[in-house]
Parts: structure tokens; sequence; C-alpha cells
């Protein structure tokens, strides 16, 4: 991007590093922006384009151009980590809201697809525990957690405001193998908005993950919602050698 377009870009940048267009609020329409800057409406539309592929704003149908939190917390998905070792080891004020521990059956429908070749999950009794994650003051996550019951006893509202890892490896001494995730981006639903403080035109990325123990025993089913303008989700690629083209 050359020319009139990237010193739009540019310009609208800086304005909104300095607060001219705050987070949260819109940009101009694309007609006042055109006005504004002497410009075809094409040109805007290539700036503004720019601007959503770099994360600063995000266009939403019938709203305009809403400006992005540009700030995010890098989560790693392939490293099976609780979020208390994720705030401890980015220096994170945590504070867990226990929402809900309570018994109840696996609902097995949110978690089916993420077995391969679509074997069958039991509804069997697990411990529902829901959390909203709070860090640095801010709430950006909201988790629920089901675990089997038959495996891990004791969970308490205890348990869930400090580690469930700490329960299920310290005091149960079981030892978690890996987990399967699935990660996609949705819309907000009531619970997002009341809980996060999003409009319902925002959507949220949810990880959906089935936890399993070194004997491959499955024993934590998650569903996480994620501030969409709070978190990168990071991971690492190697390309294996059977990939490669052979010259």
């Amino acid at each position: 991007m050359t020319g009139k377009a990237a010193a739009i870009d540019r310009d609208l940048r800086a304005r909104i590093e300095d607060g001219t267009y705050p987070v949260g609020g819109f940009l101009p329409s694309e007609h006042q922006l055109a006005t504004s800057y002497g410009a075809s409406r094409e040109t805007v539309r290539r700036a503004l384009q720019e601007l959503t592929e770099d994360g600063w704003i995000q266009k939403i149908t019938g709203r305009g151009s809403k400006v992005l939190e540009r700030s995010h917390y890098v989560f790693p998905v392939t490293r099976l980590l609780g979020y208390k070792e994720f705030s401890l080891a980015e220096g994170l004020d945590l504070d867990n809201r226990v929402l809900a521990v309570e018994q109840t059956m696996l609902p097995v429908a949110a978690f089916a697809g993420l077995r391969d070749g679509g074997a069958r999950l039991e509804p069997v009794p697990v411990t529902h525990v829901a959390r909203l994650r709070v860090i640095d003051g801010e709430p950006v996550i909201i988790d629920h957690d089901y675990l089997v019951t038959a495996l891990a006893p004791g969970i308490t509202e205890q348990v869930a405001q400090d580690s469930l890892y700490d329960h299920l490896e310290g005091t149960l001494g079981l030892s978690l193998g890996y987990s399967v995730k699935e990660i996609r981006v949705v819309p907000a639903d009531d619970e997002d908005c009341r809980l996060l403080g999003l409009d319902a035109s925002d959507v949220v990325v949810t990880t959906t993950s089935i936890t399993s123990l070194e004997d491959t025993a499955d024993i934590q089913f998650t569903v996480s919602r994620h501030r969409a303008d709070r978190f990168r989700f990071r991971d690492f690629a190697r390309r294996r050698p059977e990939e490669r083209r052979t010259r």
C-alpha cells in the first residue's frame, strides 16, 4: 500500500494512539473520512483494510469500524498450562471468581467434535466448575470445566478458587498427559455480554478441549470463552522433512 491510502493509514493509527479515536469507539464513516482526507472511498477502504488486518479496528456490519484494544495476552496453544501457571509466568494479577461448583452430567454434545472419527462420548457424572477469570482487574475469560467425578473427587469451591491442576496433580497424585483443543471465533452470547462487558455485536474466542491422563483416560472437559481483543494464541510449527520438496 502506497500513496494516499498509506498516508491515511498512518494518520488514523496516530489518531488512535493519541486517543482522538478511543478504544471501543468508532471511526468516522467511509464517506466522512473520504471528505476529510480529500480522497476517494476506495482509497479510504484500502487504508481501513490495512488497519483491520493489523488488528487496529474491527469492521461491524451496519455500525462501522470499531477501534480495538491492541494490548493482548499471549497464550500458548500447544502447552497444557493452567491459568494460574500462565498468570504467574507472565507476572499477571489473576483473580478467580467462582460462579458454580455443582454435580451434573457431561454435556457430550459440546465435545463430540473433538473425537476422531466421531467416537462416542458417554454422559458420565462430572463436577461442573464455572469461573470468571479477572486479569489485572479486568474480566477476560469465562471457564466451564467438567471433571469426571470418579477420577477427580473432592473438588470444592476452595479448590476451584485456587487451582484445579494443583488438586489433580498435588492432592490426588494424578499425571496429566495431553489435551486436544479446538479454537473457534463465535458471536458473544448473553453470558459473555453480562460477565465480560461485551456488546451483542462482539465476538469471543472459544477453546474447547479434552484433557487426558497419562493412561489416556479422559478427566477434564473444558470450554473457555476469551475476550477476542485481549488474547493472542501462539503456536510453533515445524515443517517435516517428508513435506519438503525435493529439488
